[in-house]
């Protein structure tokens, strides 16, 4: 899990702090219940007199609201958590439900916690430079034909996926696969970074080097693959983010089935 969030006082909307932290691992419910949390928690060392809480959950804010019940014993648990630090803050505190374009900077900052960045992030976390695609840059023909063949299947998902673009969801990104070997996978980072400039140009390996400094290594690998078989560095870093999600819900599957046989 990664959590993050970011502090405004009104008036002027005044930035005032800002927090990434990986708790562990968990759903990503349990995330956006944690990082309400630790947002609350930070500003009970202040006298607040009054706190609007906006998050991009449906489920935390309407559940914290009243409109949803709540039924899981551990989501229980943090709200709880959450109604007590309300009590102890002892000021008016909203919730309001946000789009997801509205939350950027703390996705951008829970992303990074985890290893996994969606965007480079710059100016002590006040600014978000997002992957925009160098207009005056054109794919030189020979170089591209140059490039090593994908398998049909793979080459097929890329091109929906380029078809779809922001409307793409979770299970279009999944159904991509590489089936089977091919020489992106074995390639090391510098024929990885040629490949990406000869797709995409120059200005595209030095965005996502800059995004990819900190992040988990299998995550940056699995980024800079895609970027060279032919999506866009944003979409690369998604499919990556998809990829290890999945990677993790399998290995935690399986620690989960080992734990109840020696049981």
């Amino acid at each position: 899990m990664g959590i993050g969030y970011i502090i405004y006082q009104n008036p002027g909307r005044k930035l005032t702090a800002t927090c990434l932290h990986s708790p562990g691992t968990g759903t990503n419910n349990q995330a956006e219940y944690l990082a309400v949390i630790a947002a609350l928690d930070y500003l009970t060392a202040f006298e607040p007199e009054s706190i609007l809480v906006m998050s991009d959950s449906q489920l935390v804010v309407y559940q914290l609201t009243g409109a949803y019940a709540i039924k899981s014993p551990a989501i229980a648990e943090l709200a709880d958590r959450v109604f007590e630090l309300i009590k102890q803050l002892g000021c008016q505190v909203d919730f309001k439900w946000i789009l997801r374009e509205e939350n950027k900077f703390a996705d951008a900052l829970a992303s990074k916690a985890t290893g996994m960045p969606v965007a480079r992030i710059i100016n002590h976390y006040t600014e978000l430079d997002e992957w925009k695609p160098d207009l005056c840059f054109m794919p030189d023909e020979r170089g591209l034909e140059k490039l090593p063949p994908l398998n049909p299947s793979c080459e097929q998902g890329i091109e929906k996926l380029l078809l779809l673009e922001g409307k793409a969801k979770f299970k279009d990104y999944t159904a991509l696969r590489t089936d089977g070997p091919n020489e992106y996978s074995r390639a090391n980072i510098e024929t990885l970074k040629k490949y990406i400039t000869i797709r995409h140009g120059p200005k595209s390996v030095l965005w996502m080097l800059d995004v990819l400094e900190d992040a988990n290594p299998w995550y940056a690998d699995s980024a800079l693959q895609w970027a060279a078989r032919g999506l866009p560095p944003d979409m690369a870093l998604k499919k990556a983010s998809v990829g290890m999600e999945i990677a993790t819900n399998t290995a935690n599957k399986k620690r989960r089935e080992i734990a109840w046989q020696m049981i």
